[in-house]
């Protein structure tokens, strides 16, 4: 007798096997999909920064980001690509770095750019455009004619 055809799996149904294995396939192609970057799946979210919107000339400021790939080096460039900083992203993807405005740097609008890896180990580049300025004093205004020399 021949029992190759009708052997079933201990303890289990012909139709729970059928549901096992099907479940099986299902959760190998979900997965096999987010692996392979098929439908569905999603680009990871793109390294954000933050830095002031205004410096001066000699002015030290804080750059800080998130989204980058943990333990790469993010560096940060000027205008004529004058270097201004580096960090490297902590366990998170974040960084936080110092920089200072050469006191060369013209006033104006700069850009700013940053370039790091992502989550996804691809390279970014991001701008900003921030104001380079001169600090412009002015002292109280007087009124006129407080001054005892003043005639006429």
């Amino acid at each position: 007798m021949d029992r190759s055809k009708s052997r079933t799996i201990r303890g289990g149904s012909p139709a729970r096997l059928l549901l096992a294995v099907v479940s099986a396939v299902a959760v190998l192609l979900v997965a096999g999909i987010g692996v392979a970057g098929g439908a569905g799946a999603q680009a990871p979210p793109a390294p954000t920064w933050s830095m002031p919107g205004e410096m001066q000339p000699g002015e030290q400021g804080t750059v800080t980001g998130e989204g980058f790939e943990p333990g790469s080096t993010v560096t940060m460039t000027g205008p004529g690509n004058v270097a201004l900083g580096e960090a490297v992203a902590d366990e998170f993807g974040r960084i936080s770095m110092s920089m200072t405005v050469p006191m060369t740097m013209a006033s104006g609008p700069a850009m700013m750019t940053l370039v790091g890896t992502n989550i996804a180990g691809e390279v970014v580049t991001l701008n900003r455009s921030i104001n380079i300025g001169s600090l412009v004093s002015a002292g109280p205004a007087s009124p006129m004619g407080t001054d005892p020399q003043f005639t006429g």
